[in-house]
């Protein structure tokens, strides 16, 4: 009996025990994840990219511009942080205020980055550019107090002193080599971030050699040689790349060409007024007025009566580029193309015919196929009046003289505008006056021919302004370094730089000395 009932209790501890789970089969209690935040702060001044932020092997990228950041990677509360830069941003630098503490569970800091401009110390930085054509000594430049001594045959200069970075420029010729003119080009200026080497100085003779190639006071047709030839109220120029000048003799209704030894010959044209298409003496022009000549040798003629432009081919083949003779300023092709009194010519630099179209008081254009269209002029003589000369330097720019003395540069877009000195100025002194004509060189230069001043005057990229030949208000047609000049009408260049003008009935040359 006593057996059973100790059993009886024994099963019912094991049984008690078998209800609480056992102590050695019971697993811990899991403890609760400790609270974490996102850690964020505020930017100000932020304008450039490149700021990068880092909290430890943490790092961030803040876009242009922020004014907040917050970390992507939460910080457990309680914990340490430290921000810092890793990387500044191009052009500024950023500092950190109250960049380090414990994390709070809210996750808001107050960390401030801060980021301001960086201020680059100015440097010095030399001043200098290129010289063309300086043959003897004595060229002396100045910048302020500072002095250069050029010597013969030197193809660029640098100035003695720097200058600070933000400072102004002005080189100038004090003293000019004996004999020769210098000038110069984008003289001043303010210093930058590197050194000056755009001023352009350009040396030449301080005047020129004056000669007739052809023709004499006598008007008439007669091909000869010299004094011998005649022309009849002569009025454009154009030389080719062998020497040969071209003359749009008007009174004649012919294109005559005068060889480099002055020899003289009808080019194309009967003398007849008419507007046939032919070669040679087969074909008419009516009062031509204005000539150019394109890379291949061919003349381009402003057949002015006739309200045409016409082309020469190098076998005197005559054919009409554009313009149906009827007076008119319709664009389109060459056929229904119309214009009114065409006055002179030019070629841009992609090889399109320019037209000073005085009677419509615009600018025509004249694509290889004979397309006609009008430019788009704009500024102050977007319309400029009956002009009637025209030519371009190897920037593009486009220079125009109106009827009335005044000098015109019409750049690549369109822009017009007077240029320096000129406007109607009848003193002799600055000029261009009336009925002036133009001539442009590859360096820029302008040469015109002032019919009232009876002068042939330079005018340097720069509008700075100076006589090369004649006596202002003094005629004649006497040659030689001291020349003298009656009517002067039309002007070209050669590529070496020597001048052709139409003076009266005479063809003259001017050799620089």
């Amino acid at each position: 009996m006593s057996n059973h009932r100790g059993l009886a209790a024994v099963a019912a501890l094991c049984m008690l025990l078998s209800a609480c789970g056992g102590s050695e089969s019971s697993e811990p209690p899991v403890a609760p994840a400790a609270p974490s935040a996102a850690l964020a702060g505020t930017i100000s001044g932020l304008t450039q990219s490149g700021l990068v932020l880092a909290n430890g092997a943490q790092t961030l990228d803040v876009v242009t511009g922020a004014t907040a950041f917050t970390f992507t990677a939460t910080v457990p509360v309680g914990q340490a942080y430290a921000v810092t830069v890793k990387s500044q941003p191009t052009g500024q630098n950023c500092t950190t205020a109250n960049a380090s503490g414990t994390m709070p569970a809210s996750g808001t800091t107050t960390v401030a980055i801060t980021c301001v401009d960086v201020v680059v110390a100015p440097s010095d930085h030399q001043i200098g550019g290129t010289i063309s054509g300086l043959d003897r000594d004595g060229l002396v430049l100045t910048n302020g107090a500072d002095s250069l001594t050029v010597q013969a045959g030197a193809t660029s200069f640098t100035m003695p002193t720097a200058k600070l970075q933000g400072s102004a420029y002005a080189v100038t010729v004090t003293t000019q080599p004996a004999g020769r003119t210098c000038d110069i080009s984008q003289g001043s200026g303010t210093v930058g971030t590197s050194d000056v080497t755009t001023i352009a100085i350009s040396c030449h003779g301080e005047g020129y050699l004056t000669s007739t190639l052809a023709g004499s006071d006598t008007a008439g047709a007669s091909d000869a040689t010299g004094a011998n030839a005649s022309f009849n109220r002569p009025v454009g120029l154009a030389v080719d790349s062998h020497g040969n000048v071209f003359v749009a003799d008007e009174g004649n209704n012919l294109v005559r060409r005068i060889t480099p030894t002055g020899a003289v010959s009808t080019w194309a044209g009967s003398g007849s007024v008419g507007a046939v298409d032919a070669s040679g003496a087969g074909a008419s022009f009516s009062a031509p007025r204005g000539l150019a000549v394109d890379a291949s040798g061919n003349v381009i003629v402003a057949d002015t009566g006739n309200n045409k432009i016409r082309r020469i081919a190098t076998d005197r083949t005559v054919s009409t580029l554009s313009g149906t003779g009827a007076r008119g300023a319709t664009d389109g092709a060459g056929n229904v193309a119309a214009f009114s009194t065409p006055a002179a010519i030019a070629l841009d630099l992609a090889g399109n015919v320019l037209v000073a179209d005085s009677g419509n008081n615009a600018i025509r254009l004249i694509a290889a196929n004979g397309n006609t269209s009008t430019r788009v002029l704009s500024g102050s003589y977007a319309s400029p009046w009956l002009p009637n000369s025209l030519a371009i330097d190897a920037t593009g720019n486009l220079y125009a003289t109106q009827t009335v003395c005044v000098l015109l540069k019409i750049s690549a877009s369109g822009f017009t505008q007077a240029m320096p000195g000129g406007s109607c100025t009848f003193g002799f002194t600055q000029g261009p006056a009336f009925n002036a004509k133009l001539a442009s060189a590859p360096d820029g230069t302008l040469y015109v021919a002032d019919q009232l001043g009876m002068v042939i005057r330079r005018i340097s990229a720069e509008g700075v302004m100076s006589i090369v030949a004649g006596t202002p208000d003094v005629a004649g047609h006497a040659d030689g370094s001291n020349a003298t000049f009656t009517r002067l009408q039309g002007i070209t260049i050669d590529g070496a730089g020597n001048l052709y003008v139409v003076d009266g009935n005479r063809i003259r040359k001017l050799t620089p000395q």
